[in-house]
């Protein structure tokens, strides 16, 4: 079964691994200030939708909005390093301790 959390923790691992910097991009939250220039953000929307934004600016460009956060995650994940899934990474993650 696909729990969030996990998923996302899985998903921040596997884009540092993939060499991603983590200034980069901001998962589950809204940016804070002083966070509004270049960075991907996936956040999961109150009515249960998942969004996908670039922002520049301050601005949100190249806006996704996604049903599952399975598809929101591969495709950030995709987005930032222009591989097709994160879940190669899983068992080293488990391994490390995170879960």
């Amino acid at each position: 079964m696909y729990q969030e959390n996990q998923a996302m923790e899985l998903l921040d691992y596997a884009l540092r691994r993939a060499g991603v910097d983590p200034a980069h991009y901001i998962l589950g939250r809204q940016p804070a200030a002083g966070e509004t220039d270049d960075r991907s953000v996936l956040l999961k929307e109150s009515d249960g939708t998942w969004k996908y934004c670039f922002l520049e600016r301050g601005t949100e460009r190249r806006v996704a909005r996604f049903e599952s956060g399975y598809d929101a995650t591969n495709f950030l994940f995709w987005k930032l390093t222009d591989q097709a899934s994160y879940w190669q990474y899983r068992e080293e993650w488990e391994a490390s301790g995170s879960r």
